[in-house]
């Protein structure tokens, strides 16, 4: 059945292809962006939303009207992979429905045939803003076309439940070995006490889209020193952390939990019902409240890590000049300073 609402959705996407295309009338446009929000991120779009029509007028822009289609698990069920399918499904029919797209920049190499390349588009001084470290990295190709610019940047982190931590008088794991323990502690407390059998533990975050990334980031966490590259899968770190991998499997999670998918994993998080949940930071304030938020462990004190991804914004090739001019004049805007400090930062806590 969900299945089902999903190919409706879909098909409902791809029959208007054509009703939004041309959102000019009498020298007003409106600019059509699409996003996802399957971890918490929707109302990000709806605040920029608000703030470009308080300040559009100062911007050069008062013709434009920002149209924003989000896609989240509170108006239909499906994940981050379908979601990927619908762009995919409209960009290869050329689709002019949407002005800025909203992606992953794992999918970069893949969109460049679609997205505008922004590096000589966009002033200097605003590129500059995006030139260094990992927004660089998440948004130019290996061509070194700039496909878009990053909207903001998500991180892994371990949300560590308060209520159970507390209840039980332990503390936040500084090392695989300290979320082991505590893991196993709380896990046959809550059984023997309150015959609470469904407590998830731990679930390691091995999605079908994370799951590399994933092994990636445990194995870093066994390196030496801070500092210190990434030891390899043929190294003595590599072999400690795979053990360490089905130790806690075996011990405090399962199979299905390490690779259930991101819905079910924000549900159990929203729920408080997991003990320590790795997942991308969230904006949510009510999670700040349940959970002590930090980095993910590693085997020694100080030896932590995090995978780093951004929500990529790309401007649509497929549009016509004037409405390429305006999608990118709203690119500057949506990556400028301000947006990113007041609202990005201050106002969902991401970076």
């Amino acid at each position: 059945m969900i299945y089902k609402y999903f190919i409706v959705f879909l098909l409902i996407l791809l029959y208007t292809d054509n009703i939004k295309a041309d959102s000019i009338n009498n020298g007003n446009i409106t600019l059509h962006i699409i996003g996802s929000s399957i971890l918490t991120f929707g109302d990000i779009y709806h605040a920029v939303a608000d703030d470009f029509e308080l300040h559009k007028k100062e911007l050069g822009l008062e013709n434009v009207k920002l149209d924003m289609t989000v896609f989240s698990s509170e108006n239909i069920t499906f994940d981050i992979a379908d979601y990927e399918s619908v762009i995919d499904s409209l960009l290869a029919k050329n689709t002019k429905k949407y002005d800025i797209f909203t992606y992953d920049p794992l999918y970069i190499e893949k969109y460049s045939e679609n997205f505008m390349d922004v590096k000589d588009l966009v002033p200097k001084e605003h590129l500059e803003l995006y030139s260094h470290g990992d927004a660089k990295k998440t948004c130019v190709n290996s061509k070194n076309e700039w496909i878009g610019l990053p909207f903001f940047q998500k991180y892994t982190t371990l949300f560590s439940n308060k209520p159970l931590l507390d209840r039980y008088n332990k503390t936040v794991p500084e090392t695989w070995e300290e979320l082991l323990e505590t893991g196993k502690y709380i896990q046959k407390q809550e059984r023997e006490l309150h015959n609470n059998n469904d407590l998830i533990i731990y679930n390691g975050m091995y999605t079908p889209l994370n799951a590399l990334p994933s092994v990636y980031e445990f194995i870093y966490s066994y390196r030496d020193k801070p500092d210190d590259g990434f030891p390899g899968f043929d190294s003595e770190a590599a072999v400690e952390a795979v053990e360490m991998y089905k130790k806690l499997k075996k011990e405090i999670s399962s199979d299905d939990i390490y690779h259930v998918d991101e819905p079910f994993i924000i549900g159990t998080l929203m729920r408080g019902e997991g003990l320590f949940i790795k997942i991308w930071d969230t904006p949510n304030e009510n999670q700040h409240e349940k959970y002590y938020i930090t980095t993910v462990p590693g085997k020694k004190e100080g030896m932590h890590t995090a995978l780093t991804t951004s929500i990529n914004l790309g401007v649509n090739k497929y549009i016509s000049e004037d409405r390429k001019k305006v999608a990118i004049k709203v690119l500057e805007y949506l990556t400028s300073e301000r947006i990113q400090k007041e609202i990005v930062v201050k106002g969902f806590k991401l970076y």
